[in-house]
């Protein structure tokens, strides 16, 4: 307050005696407010307000909620405040930070975040450890119940793994099934919950389907890049690449057809019409060609799950971009070429 009152005051060109006349109080009096060694009373407040042409907010340096800026600033002092004065002093300037926003969300799931990573860094004899543990939670809890949706189900997803380690696993398992699937990747947490359920097939099946389908996803970046190297004259990156992708295939034990792919880009780059047939060739196989997961140490759990009719999905689309795509212009009149085309257009 004293910095404002002393601000105001001099924006508005007035001098300390100016202001204790309209006030009806002492120019000392005024002078020992500016330099914060005593405050106005309470019954001159709305008349200082008046007076300096601000609200009463202003005047009290009043704010609704600290901005994103003035939240990750306040956390690295916390930080150098741990390392210069030990975790017990960052711990309580932490704790009267949230006092003072009590709904200020991502406040308090940084603090949170901040003083568990601390605490986890800190020795296993530190004072209260179990009292900072349980004040954590509470941000923790707080943040969770908040409006904010994104704080709301990173709070409620790092609560799950509080839970999780002190073995509420019913609290953990009701708390992941609010955390929608399509904006957080929740595998981590329920292969570790199922694990502490004793409940390892459940949680092996996770971690297959999640390491197929990583690996999965990787291949059309590859893909992508390998035409990006071709484009840009790097045919060497771009081959190298293509082995990469080969042996990805062979060492995870992926579907064929990811092997072929990366050499049919290269083929069809040089213009190379006989390589090329040989690829499509290749391709066309893998296709017919069952994949089984069963006999695959990365995947035997989750062989006998329903899945995708990948010959299905992909002949239709093969047929469309054969036909269509200028890259295969090259081929148009070769016989092979146009027999794979008509007898993939039979299937669809």
């Amino acid at each position: 307050m004293n910095e404002i009152i002393k601000k105001r005051r001099k924006e508005m060109e007035l001098t300390q005696e100016q202001v204790a006349n309209y006030l009806g109080v002492t120019t000392p009096a005024v002078n020992k407010w500016e330099r914060g060694n005593s405050y106005p009373d309470i019954l001159l407040l709305p008349a200082l307000a008046r007076l300096l042409k601000i609200d009463l907010n202003t005047l009290f340096l009043f704010k609704e909620n600290l901005t994103e800026p003035e939240i990750r600033i306040f956390c690295a002092e916390l930080v150098e405040i741990m390392q210069e004065e030990g975790f017990d002093t960052a711990f309580q300037t932490a704790l009267d930070k949230t006092y003072e926003y009590p709904l200020c969300d991502s406040l308090i799931y940084l603090v949170a975040t901040v003083m568990d990573n601390c605490l986890t860094l800190n020795p296993a004899d530190l004072d209260d450890k179990e009292e900072y543990e349980r004040q954590i939670i509470m941000w923790y809890q707080q943040a969770a119940s908040g409006q904010d949706t994104v704080i709301k189900n990173s709070a409620a997803y790092m609560l799950a793994k509080k839970y999780i380690k002190n073995s509420l696993y019913d609290q953990a398992q009701q708390l992941l099934e609010t955390i929608p699937e399509n904006n957080f990747d929740k595998s981590v947490l329920l292969v570790d919950l199922l694990l502490h359920q004793g409940q390892c097939d459940e949680a092996a099946e996770i971690i297959e389907q999640k390491l197929l389908t990583s690996l999965s996803s990787i291949q059309p970046l590859m893909q992508k890049l390998i035409n990006i190297e071709l484009t840009t004259g790097n045919k060497e990156k771009a081959e190298q690449i293509a082995q990469i992708a080969e042996s990805m295939v062979s060492l995870f034990g992926l579907w064929d057809y990811g092997a072929f792919v990366p050499k049919l880009q290269l083929s069809l780059f040089e213009n190379d019409v006989d390589n090329s047939i040989l690829q499509l060739k290749k391709i066309i196989h893998a296709i017919h060609t069952s994949w089984d997961l069963s006999k695959l140490p990365l995947y035997h759990r989750i062989a006998q799950m329903p899945g995708i009719d990948m010959k299905k999905a992909l002949v239709p689309a093969l047929v469309h971009e054969f036909e269509n795509s200028k890259e295969y212009d090259f081929l148009r009149d070769h016989r092979e070429f146009q027999k794979i085309i008509s007898d993939l257009s039979q299937e669809c």
